[in-house]
């Protein structure tokens, strides 16, 4: 695992933006780019209703969790993801684009095709497979 001069480790800080847009920042000391899309990813959050699709989605009732989302709203919700994901990592030492490439188009279109019968899961159905797809395709093309 790849870490730059400071010791941090360009994983951990991907995975702390996962868990919310922002804290990888603050993992690596960019504060201000962690306040900005910190402040981005509660806006989003509240005006898509992503909160309340997520309850109905954990709770079965996939059409209501339909009914919910404002989709002027939850379709930047990946971008805003896989931003925080992406520079967090970047910042943190770590090289190559393909797993967040993969993984902001894979997330838009399980989002928008709504995979597995919900906005939620198909979103991050979606990042995940398009993640691995994107790592598999940069590794192919860097042999």
């Amino acid at each position: 695992m790849n870490q730059d001069s400071q010791g941090k480790k360009p994983w951990v800080a991907a995975l702390w933006s996962f868990i919310f847009p922002g804290f990888g920042q603050f993992y690596n000391g960019d504060y201000l780019v962690g306040i900005v899309l910190i402040i981005l990813e509660i806006i989003v959050n509240i005006n898509s209703n992503l909160n309340l699709s997520i309850y109905y989605t954990f709770n079965g009732d996939f059409a209501e969790s339909f009914k919910v989302v404002d989709w002027k709203w939850i379709l930047f919700y990946p971008s805003i993801l896989n931003l925080g994901m992406w520079q967090a990592y970047y910042r943190a030492g770590g090289k190559g684009n393909g797993f967040f490439i993969g993984f902001q188009f894979g997330g838009s279109f399980g989002l928008y095709w709504s995979l597995l019968g919900s906005p939620m899961f198909g979103g991050m159905l979606g990042g995940f497979i398009g993640a691995l797809m994107g790592r598999i395709i940069e590794k192919r093309f860097k042999e």
